[in-house]
């Protein structure tokens, strides 16, 4: 293969000039002589995306690029990760997602299939906002590579109270975590939706898994009442979102599409699924308000009902589920008159 040497002049892909020296080291390496054939050509681009084929396709080369990596750049892969931009639009990041894809390979030297997938988001959309690959990025910033430090702070969502019932200052020692707000929200679902409903695409499980994780991201971004959240807010959590399932797929968990697949439903809330899901954060929200609204009178006065309330489901199984649980529940009979 006929490959031409980046340099710095060039400014390939926008990559900073250690990522280039980077690169020459490595292509310049005696162990790829017989592999490719390096060029200059004054005005002419590394073809970053045409090596990444080359490399894929070919297993022989990817052991020998792999062994030049090590051979060539002192602590690689950590070096790359070391030497990282700070910011996740940076293009610079793409020559370090990709020595990461190549060090990822399997036993029978395979890329993994989801890792395939994040080439061609970065193919198709890296100018969007938040791609995989800014979510890669992001991943990396955190240094949650390994699955238990996502865990530890999936953890912490029992730790982390609602700011809603902070601000109010609802007079109890305890206040609601973001995991109870999951929690009761996915037993209300689970209970009250059918497994089969008349609605083209519905997915009954598709809608506890974005339930059980659509507020997680808040334990690195803290917890917005919704009337407060901005779309800078909401482009901020999708990031986090994002790189917490990254780090599914980056260690092969069984659930990462699923996870990553609800997700996406969940924050474009484009379809059934994520309207019911959409729907029970709002009845849920609703169920704890009441809760507070009842237990302490003083609290919450009649025109903080009106306020507090005024999020209602959009669907009609949604409207279905909120009259029999909210509406029609006795333990709210004392101030639910006021939203009737």
């Amino acid at each position: 293969m006929r490959v031409l040497m980046p340099s710095p002049e060039l400014k390939i892909f926008g990559f900073r000039e250690c990522d280039i020296n980077n690169l020459q080291k490595i292509l310049s390496s005696e162990l790829l002589k017989d592999f490719i054939e390096l060029e200059t050509i004054e005005g002419q681009l590394f073809d970053l995306g045409s090596f990444i084929s080359f490399v894929i396709s070919n297993s022989e080369f990817r052991k020998v690029f792999l062994k030049a990596c090590y051979m060539q750049l002192d602590g690689f892969p950590n070096c790359i990760l070391n030497n990282m931009p700070l910011l996740p639009n940076e293009f610079s990041f793409k020559l370090n997602l990709f020595l990461l894809l190549i060090d990822s390979l399997d036993k029978n030297n395979n890329i993994n299939p989801l890792y395939l997938q994040f080439l061609e988001m970065d193919k198709r959309a890296y100018h969007k906002t938040n791609t995989l690959v800014d979510a890669f990025f992001e991943m990396c910033r955190l240094n949650l590579f390994s699955l238990v430090s996502v865990l530890n702070l999936f953890a912490e969502s029992n730790l982390l109270e609602r700011s809603g019932w902070v601000e109010t200052f609802v007079p109890t020692n305890h206040k609601e975590s973001i995991a109870e707000h999951m929690y009761v929200m996915y037993t209300m679902a689970n209970i009250y939706l059918p497994n089969k409903l008349d609605e083209q695409g519905y997915d009954k499980q598709q809608i506890l898994t974005m339930i059980m994780i659509h507020d997680l991201a808040e334990i690195l971004t803290g917890d917005i009442p919704h009337p407060n959240k901005t779309d800078e807010d909401e482009i901020k959590e999708d990031l986090i979102a994002k790189a917490l399932w990254c780090n599914l797929l980056y260690n092969e968990s069984p659930v990462a599409k699923i996870v990553y697949d609800a997700w996406i439903s969940w924050s474009l809330d484009i379809d059934i699924n994520a309207h019911i899901a959409h729907d029970f954060d709002a009845i849920q929200l609703n169920y704890q308000f009441f809760t507070y609204a009842c237990t302490y009178p003083d609290t919450y006065s009649d025109e903080n009902i009106l306020r507090w309330t005024r999020r209602r489901p959009k669907t009609e199984i949604g409207m279905k589920i909120y009259k029999q649980i909210i509406l029609d529940n006795p333990k709210f009979e004392k101030r639910i008159n006021i939203i009737k």
